[in-house]
C-alpha cells in the first residue's frame, strides 16, 4: 500500500471495500485488523501507518462492525511470532472473547512459518474467532480453507528462505570484496571517506582501558574508574561503564585497523538464533581496514591476559602465564590461594597424570626474586650488547630508562624480556640430591631460579625458600592432606589428589 497517497486510493485497490464485505453472515460482529512491515524504515512506516488508517476507515464504515483495534507490528520478521509484541496482544484478546474477526492483508503479512500459522490459525478458531486474508480472498471456518493456508503458509515460508538467502549472498559477495556491514563502534565515528573515523576523545579512554588492562587492572576495576572519573558511558542512556562493556572492547580486534566479517551467523531463517561462526560459514578477515587506535602488540598481549585470567584456557594465570614449570615433571605451575601457610598464593604442580603433585612454592618470593633480578640487570651491561646489535637489549634497557624498578610483576614487561625461567628441584636431603645429574648439581644450588633473559643473558638467585617448613615438598603434603580432610571446598582436585593417590596403590 506504500504508493497510494490516500486512504481512497487504497481503498480502491482491488476492490477492496467488496471484498471485506462480502460473504460474512449478518449481524453484529467485533472485528480487528492486523499488519506487519518487516523493514523499519521512513517508506515503510508511512505505509504501515496508511495501512492502519485504511482498516480503521473502512471498520467503522460498515454499521454491522465494531473497531476492536488495529494490531501493527514494525520492523519485526512474520517467521517467528513470539517477536510480534502486537500480534501477542491480538492474541490475549482473542483469548479473552473480545473478537469475532481479524481481517489481514495476506498470509505473508500474518507469518512466515507454516508451523505458527496453523497453531494460531487454530488457537484464534478456538475462541470463537475468524480471519479473513484479503489477498487469497479465504476466510478460516470455509471448507478446505485450511488446507488451502497450509499449502499458501508453506509457500509464504519458502519465499521467506529464498529472501534470507538471498540477503546472505549479498553480503557474503561484499564481504568477498572487503565490504564490512558498518555497525557502530566505540571510538569511531562514520565518516565522509571512510566508515570508521576516529573520534580522539573517545580514541583515548580505548587507549587507556588497553593500559589498565595491560598493567593488571580487570574489567570490572577499569570500569569502575571511569565511572569514577565521570566518563560518559558509550551507550547513551546506560547507566554508566560495566565489565561487559569495557570486555567488549579489549576483545574486538577493530582497534587495531583489522576487521573480521562473519564472525557470528544466522543458524535458520525461521528462529533468527545467531550463532558464533566456528567453520560452519566461510569468515573474511582484512588487514589495515580503516586507521588503528591499538597497536597490533598490545592487542596481541591484551589479549593473552584476557585468556590467562580465563583459567579454562589452561594456560596458566595472570601475570606468570607458562614461565614457571614444575622441576620434576615440567607442568605448568598454577597459582592457587591455599588456605595454609597464613593463605598466601602458592604455585602449584597439579599433574595428576604423571603422579606428580610434588611442588607447591609460595608465590611471594618468587615474585621477589623476579622483581630483583630485573633491577639487578646493568644498565652498562644492556648498552654494551646495545652496540653489538642487540635489538632484544635495546628494548630492555629502554624499559630500563622508564621504569628503574617494577613493585610488581606485570605481564606486559614480562612478555617483553623474559625468555623463560627455571626452578630447581628443591630435594630434601642428599640421597634425593644425588640422583640430579653431577653436571646439573655443580652448576647450580637447587634452591635457586634462573631467569633467561631474551636478550641472551641470565640471572640467577634465591627462590626465597631457605626453611624445611617451606619446602615445596613439605606444603605439597599439608595441600594434599587439607583437600583430603575437606574434600567439599575442593571438589575437583580431591578428585585429582584421589586419582594419584590410585594410581601409586596400582603402581
Amino acid at each position: 500500500m506504500g504508493r497510494y497517497t490516500s486512504i481512497e486510493d487504497a481503498m480502491a485497490h482491488a476492490g477492496l471495500e467488496e471484498q471485506l464485505t462480502d460473504g460474512f453472515p449478518e449481524g453484529k460482529f467485533r472485528v480487528a485488523a492486523y499488519c506487519r512491515i518487516s523493514l523499519d524504515s521512513e517508506g515503510q512506516s508511512t505505509s504501515i501507518e496508511l495501512q492502519e488508517a485504511v482498516y480503521k476507515n473502512m471498520i467503522c464504515q460498515n454499521p454491522d462492525w465494531e473497531l476492536v483495534d488495529v494490531y501493527a507490528d514494525h520492523g519485526v520478521t512474520g517467521t517467528m511470532a513470539k517477536r510480534r509484541p502486537a500480534f501477542q496482544r491480538m492474541i490475549k484478546d482473542c483469548e479473552a472473547g473480545k473478537i469475532d474477526l481479524i481481517i489481514t492483508k495476506s498470509l505473508s503479512r500474518f507469518s512466515r512459518n507454516t508451523m505458527d500459522c496453523i497453531y494460531y490459525i487454530r488457537k484464534i478458531q478456538e475462541h470463537g474467532a475468524q480471519i479473513r486474508f484479503e489477498k487469497e480472498k479465504i476466510t478460516t471456518g470455509e471448507v478446505c480453507s485450511e488446507l488451502l493456508l497450509t499449502i499458501l503458509a508453506a509457500f509464504a515460508q519458502e519465499e521467506s528462505r529464498s529472501m534470507s538467502e538471498n540477503i546472505k549472498w549479498g553480503f557474503r559477495k561484499r564481504f568477498e570484496q572487503g565490504y564490512e556491514k558498518y555497525t557502530s563502534l566505540y571510538g569511531y565515528q562514520k565518516g565522509e571517506d571512510t566508515d570508521y573515523e576516529i573520534v580522539p576523545e573517545e580514541a583515548k579512554v580505548v587507549r587507556l582501558i588497553y593500559d589498565l588492562y595491560e598493567r593488571g587492572h580487570g574489567t570490572t576495576a577499569i570500569a569502575t574508574y571511569l565511572n569514577k572519573q565521570g566518563i560518559p558511558s558509550p551507550r547513551e542512556g546506560k547507566k554508566g561503564w560495566d565489565d561487559t562493556r569495557t570486555s567488549y572492547i579489549i576483545r574486538n580486534e577493530r582497534y587495531t585497523g583489522d576487521t573480521f566479517m562473519q564472525k557470528y551467523y544466522a543458524k535458520d531463517h525461521l528462529t533468527h538464533k545467531v550463532m558464533k561462526n566456528k567453520g560452519e560459514v566461510k569468515d573474511y578477515h582484512v588487514e589495515n581496514h580503516h586507521t588503528a587506535i591499538i597497536d597490533k602488540r598490545q592487542f596481541d598481549r591484551v589479549q593473552k591476559i584476557f585468556c590467562m585470567r580465563n583459567k579454562s584456557d589452561g594456560l596458566g594465570q595472570y601475570p606468570i602465564s607458562d614461565y614457571l614449570h614444575c622441576p620434576y615433571c615440567g607442568s605448568v605451575l598454577i597459582r592457587h590461594r591455599l588456605p595454609i601457610q597464613n593463605c598466601e598464593t602458592h604455585l602449584c604442580c597439579e599433574n595428576v597424570k604423571d603422579h606428580c603433585r610434588k611442588f607447591v612454592i609460595r608465590f611471594k618470593p618468587i615474585e621477589k626474586a623476579i622483581l630483583e633480578a630485573y633491577q639487578g640487570v646493568e644498565k652498562d651491561l644492556l648498552a654494551s650488547l646495545v652496540a653489538q646489535g642487540n635489538a632484544e637489549a635495546e628494548r630492555f634497557l629502554e624499559m630500563k630508562k622508564r621504569y628503574p624498578t617494577f613493585s610488581q610483576l606485570e605481564y606486559f614487561w614480562m612478555d617483553d624480556l623474559i625468555d623463560h625461567m627455571e626452578l630447581g628441584a628443591h630435594s630434601l636431603n642428599e640421597s634425593e640430591l644425588a640422583r640430579l645429574e653431577e653436571a646439573k648439581r655443580r652448576k647450580k644450588d637447587d634452591r635457586f631460579l634462573t631467569i633467561y633473559w631474551k636478550c641472551g643473558i641470565k640471572t640467577t638467585l634465591s627462590s626465597g625458600v631457605k626453611r624445611d617448613s617451606q619446602h615445596p615438598r613439605h606444603i605439597a603434603e599439608l595441600w594434599d592432606g587439607f583437600v583430603m580432610r575437606y574434600p567439599d571446598r575442593y571438589p575437583e582436585i580431591t578428585k585429582q589428589v584421589l586419582a594419584m593417590k590410585a594410581g601409586e596403590k596400582h603402581e
